[in-house]
């Protein structure tokens, strides 16, 4: 939008993150695709491979500069990034090098006499037009006014956006590697794609002739959460007991496991509890699943306790 007084451009918080994300993403990373094109220069699907793992760190651009950027701050964030930026992918462009901890370390060792010889024309060159140049436009545009509701939502909205694209984009480019593989492999080999699916009954169901995997930890949470009701529904009432020796032992019970982690929980009652209780001659085994039900049935019984209790004291005593 423009504007009509100052013949200045307006744009909304989200027009600078776009903006900013698809230059940083196309004019930083030089190197990069460099790199990525000689990587898949005789692969398959290359170029729309490359095209896809583009579109994926310009989703992981937009949503870092998502989580610093905020109206206040907007343009100052976003001018010092394209700054850094700019000498970063000088470096990186000239040297083929990866601006990591080591880089820095050495960037911090430099004497002067180093430095000047880094000082190019090209290094100017880079300043002046990946990061003075475009860090000038962006000073130059006014931030359209919003509300913060407006605002709050338009973010959360290119949040979500971006996180979709990016995990639809990283399972395309998983597939396109994938189909890239399968004409390599020989006949004998399996691709990811022939091991998942291979594999995937086991993680759903467990081992064949047992019982585990992802259905047993759902049933696990329907019997932990089924016990652990019918145990603080009782225990609930006993908050409320007219018996002082109830009362205050179903209290203590409750804080107890109601302040308790879980994870903790979890431990002792694995490590603590037999593997097996033997009565006479009779064996009787403990499962690792059972004991494991038992301790998550504690924490929701402490809870449902304090339902319970909450729910009976904030009825007037005359209604029951």
């Amino acid at each position: 939008m423009q504007d009509t007084h100052g013949l200045r451009f307006q744009w909304s918080t989200n027009q600078f993150l776009l903006a900013t994300a698809l230059f940083l993403t196309a004019f930083a990373n030089l190197a990069f695709f460099r790199n990525l094109a000689v990587t898949f220069a005789d692969t398959p699907w290359g170029l729309l491979h490359m095209l896809s793992l583009a579109l994926v760190l310009w989703c992981t651009t937009l949503l870092f500069l998502s989580l610093l950027s905020f109206r206040p701050l907007l343009k100052p964030v976003l001018i010092l990034l394209l700054l850094i930026s700019a000498v970063s992918a000088y470096f990186m462009d000239t040297y083929n090098v990866i601006i990591d901890q080591d880089m820095l370390v050495n960037v911090m060792a430099t004497n002067s006499a180093e430095s000047a010889d880094l000082l190019t024309p090209r290094f100017f060159a880079y300043v002046g037009l990946l990061g003075l140049l475009p860090s000038l436009l962006l000073w130059r545009i006014r931030i359209r006014p919003s509300s913060f509701r407006h605002a709050l939502g338009s973010r959360l909205l290119l949040v979500g956006g971006a996180v979709l694209i990016s995990l639809a984009l990283v399972l395309i480019s998983w597939i396109l590697i994938d189909s890239a593989a399968a004409q390599m492999v020989s006949t004998q080999g399996q691709t990811v794609w022939q091991t998942l699916v291979k594999w995937t009954p086991l993680m759903m169901f467990g081992p064949e002739g047992e019982f585990g995997g992802f259905v047993l930890n759902i049933v696990v949470s329907f019997i932990a959460m089924a016990l652990g009701t019918f145990m603080g529904l009782w225990l609930g009432l006993g908050q409320v007991s007219p018996n002082r020796f109830i009362s205050r032992g179903s209290w203590a019970i409750t804080q107890l496991f109601r302040n308790s982690p879980w994870l903790v929980l979890l431990f002792y009652f694995m490590l603590l509890l037999p593997f097996f209780i033997r009565i006479g001659d009779t064996r009787i085994e403990v499962s690792g699943w059972a004991k494991a039900t038992f301790a998550l049935s504690l924490p929701i019984m402490a809870n449902v306790s304090e339902i319970v209790r909450g729910s009976i004291a904030s009825i007037p005593t005359g209604q029951w």
